[in-house]
């Protein structure tokens, strides 16, 4: 029976493995903008081209105006613009291997048809069957023989005013069996059939190297931290160097900021002659880096101001502001000061969050696989702040439950360092400074403040608890009177006692915000990767989120007979209760935190000025909080996922080769990442 049992998990096992694989390769095919689509037509197509049917002819938008043109910008009868070319072709194009289109617009935001004719018979090719797309320019891989005419049809429903008056695209020219768009053709194939071949190999490769290693089916909980720290050094170093420079959200502003928190004034984007030219690759997918430009180590650093002494605010950029000074005194060229300074910040990342992991006595894996987010790769190695606040938040959180969990007594020295720790957050962004509530779930009879003279322990604080109450309250009461009294002061503060004091107004706008981009907010935690402008499939944010939930589940451990024991839930359920309840009041200040950003991109440019009344007033016109991103919840997510157990979820999981599981996830989850990246700024 216990044979039979062992099969039927091993099956069970490999048509997971299947399945995931298969789930992968689906990602791929559907993600459009991130893969286009290969298939066995195209490359058979490039491998059979006429290699002695080249021309250097080109038709160019003279002679197809003298070709047949019919309705060119005219309006039809549903109100739409068309544009058609009629060209009959010459003895010379008997047969097409590429067709290259050049035009005033992207044919990608147009519907789009090409037709060639060879007597009667027809073929069409619209925009999806593009091989490549640079700029104007779109190459298609025909190998046709026999051609005679070319129709070309393109149809908008843009319209430039009231009158409707249909825009369209003019061909610029057609290049027919053009060596270069063939040469090109033949090179994106190969890359994208290079790519796809070894993703394939790497899968299989890894799935009967698992089949070896499956009898080492215990999780790795004591190496977790090694296993991290090398993970996140080589992968967060990876992604460093292919997210461009300015590519990550406010990289430029956080660049800049840097200097000011050194107390210079450098624009660094003009100081150093616009850097890269990768400013242009923003927002516009098609755009990709140059690489000429970008790796040329003939650029120096030196900015045109003297290095002052830094403010304390400079914390929030130290790895990066190390990796630039050390660039300067070096006299090193500008790309090797960048790759210096994200890496300090990979490798403050990977140190920070590895003793994170090491000291937290539950939930590791859950830990592992929340620091290693997409989102979590892209700050780490950029000039973001995030690459310093995410590690600060995530040692704090491990922290409290070290203390809670695993060490007998809770010393001056660990409140010290929370209070470190705090003062870190704050100084990078106050809303965070609320996860030093958890530091009411540390149990009170493990208190032990040793001061030589006298000493607060648990008997202490039992026996004096009446006169600890009456010397609290008046400086509780004081706190309060002088926080007050900041806040009043600055418009932040203005905007959180506005907020209190018109409370239902801003708890409908922040429950509006949060269900209009609920999914949105989801979706940039597993991709959106630049500015919003390079996205993933939604199938690969579904596979991270449920494999998310899975590893919620991985609380278990071998004892000496090497059984599997299920670990109960080490929280009361007041406990549970006040982490979900500290959860959402994080979720709707972060959201807050965004209403004068709202305001300002709304009108109200002199935010910073109002008044109490006049932001209250100001509640009660706006309906909704925006920009918004989902990367600012990351510390929050511990905390809400952390106290998720079940007994018999984790019993039925236990059965199965987590550590081959964590592999394979973390596997698709990189490579995938990778081709995202890849394509987007360099292939």
């Amino acid at each position: 029976m216990e044979k039979k049992g062992n099969l039927k998990n091993k099956k069970t096992f490999k048509t997971i493995i299947l399945m995931i694989m298969i789930i992968f390769f689906f990602l791929i095919g559907i993600n459009y903008n991130t893969y286009k689509t290969i298939n066995l037509e195209k490359i058979f197509n490039i491998m059979l081209l006429d290699n002695n049917n080249y021309s250097d002819n080109i038709i160019d938008k003279n002679t197809i105006e003298e070709n047949e043109k019919i309705e060119v910008g005219e309006e039809n009868s549903i109100g739409i613009s068309t544009n058609k070319y009629s060209l009959e072709l010459d003895e010379d194009y008997d047969y097409i291997s590429t067709i290259s289109i050049k035009t005033d617009d992207n044919l990608e935001e147009n519907n789009f048809l090409l037709t060639l004719y060879s007597g009667d018979v027809s073929f069409s090719y619209s925009i999806d069957d593009f091989i490549t797309n640079n700029n104007d320019e779109t190459i298609f891989v025909i190998n046709k023989s026999n051609i005679d005419k070319i129709s070309i049809n393109s149809v908008t429903e843009e319209f430039d005013n009231e009158a409707k008056e249909g825009k369209t695209i003019s061909i610029e020219q057609i290049e027919i069996n053009d060596i270069n768009d063939i040469q090109e053709a033949k090179k994106t194939i190969l890359i994208k059939s290079i790519f796809l071949i070894i993703i394939i190999i790497l899968l299989f490769i890894l799935y009967f190297i698992l089949e070896k290693l499956k009898k080492y089916d215990k999780v790795p909980n004591d190496r977790l931290p090694t296993i991290f720290f090398v993970t996140s050094m080589i992968v967060g170093t990876i992604f460093s160097i292919l997210f461009p420079l300015y590519q990550i959200p406010d990289e430029m502003t956080h660049i800049n900021m840097m200097y000011s928190e050194m107390n210079m004034e450098v624009d660094f984007y003009s100081e150093t002659d616009f850097f890269g030219d990768t400013l242009r690759i923003m927002h516009n997918y098609d755009e990709k880096v140059n690489v000429d430009k970008y790796f040329s180590f003939g650029q120096k650093l030196l900015v045109n101001d003297d290095y002052g002494m830094p403010k304390i605010s400079l914390l929030r950029h130290f790895p990066q502001a190390i990796g630039m000074i050390i660039g300067e005194i070096f006299n090193l060229p500008i790309i090797i000061s960048i790759t210096l300074a994200e890496f300090l910040a990979v490798l403050f990342y990977s140190f920070v969050c590895s003793k994170a992991l090491k000291i937290i006595p539950i939930k590791k894996e859950l830990m592992m696989a929340i620091m290693l987010l997409p989102i979590c790769i892209q700050q780490m190695g950029s000039f973001s702040y995030d690459a310093v606040l995410l590690p600060i938040c995530f040692y704090f959180i491990s922290y409290v439950f070290y203390l809670k969990f695993s060490k007998k007594k809770i010393i001056l020295k660990d409140i010290l360092i929370l209070i470190l720790l705090l003062v870190g957050m704050a100084l990078i962004k106050i809303p965070y400074i609320l996860l030093g509530a958890l530091i009411f779930l540390l149990p009170i009879d493990k208190l032990d403040f040793n001061f030589h003279f006298f000493r607060i322990d648990y008997d202490f604080i039992k026996k004096n608890t009446k006169k600890i109450i009456y010397i609290s309250l008046p400086i509780i009461i004081v706190i309060a009177f002088l926080t007050i009294k900041v806040l009043s002061k600055i418009s932040y503060g203005r905007m959180l006692i506005a907020a209190v004091l018109e409370a239902p107004y801003t708890l409908k706008m922040i429950l509006t915000s949060i269900n209009l981009y609920k999914f949105g907010y989801i979706r940039e935690l597993t991709g959106e990767f630049g500015w919003f402008d390079t996205p993933t499939s939604a199938i690969y944010t579904i596979f991270i989120v449920l494999c998310i939930f899975i590893i919620c589940f991985i609380n278990f451990k071998k004892n000496k007979n090497n059984n599997q024991i299920v670990e109960k839930n080490p929280f009361k359920k007041k406990e549970i209760v006040f982490m979900y309840v500290l959860g959402l009041v994080m979720i709707f200040l972060i959201v807050l935190s965004m209403f004068s950003w709202t305001a300002y991109v709304t009108g109200y440019t002199n935010f910073d000025t109002l008044s109490i009344s006049e932001i209250r007033d100001l509640f009660k016109t706006l309906t909704f909080i925006g920009g918004v991103q989902g990367r600012y919840f990351l510390p929050i997510i511990p905390i809400l996922l952390i106290p998720i157990y079940n007994k018999r979820i984790t019993k039925f999981i236990s059965k199965f080769n987590i550590s081959l599981f964590l592999i394979l996830y973390y596997l698709i989850v990189f490579v995938y990442m990778a081709i995202v990246v890849l394509l987007r700024y360099w292939i």
